[in-house]
C-alpha cells in the first residue's frame, strides 16, 4: 500500500511521543557537536610577537612637549 506510510508516520511522530522523538534529535544533534568540537580540540595559540622598539616619536610624552621659558 503507498498511502500507509504518511500515516504510520503521523501517528508516530504526534503527541507525547513526537515531542520525545523531537528533543531526543536535538539531544542527538547537541552531543555530536560537542563531540566534533572535543575532537578538534582547543585553537591554537596565537603566534608570539616581540616586543617592538620604541621609537623617538614614542620615547616619553616629556619629549614631546616644548621647553617650559
Amino acid at each position: 500500500m503507498m498511502g500507509g506510510y504518511p500515516a504510520a508516520a503521523r501517528r508516530l511522530l504526534s503527541g507525547w511521543r513526537g515531542l520525545g522523538v523531537f528533543w531526543a534529535l536535538v539531544l542527538a544533534l547537541l552531543g555530536g557537536g560537542a563531540g566534533v568540537l572535543a575532537w578538534l580540540g582547543p585553537p591554537p595559540a596565537p603566534p608570539a610577537v616581540a616586543e617592538a622598539r620604541r621609537s623617538a616619536w614614542s620615547a616619553s610624552p616629556a619629549a614631546a612637549r616644548p621647553p617650559s621659558a
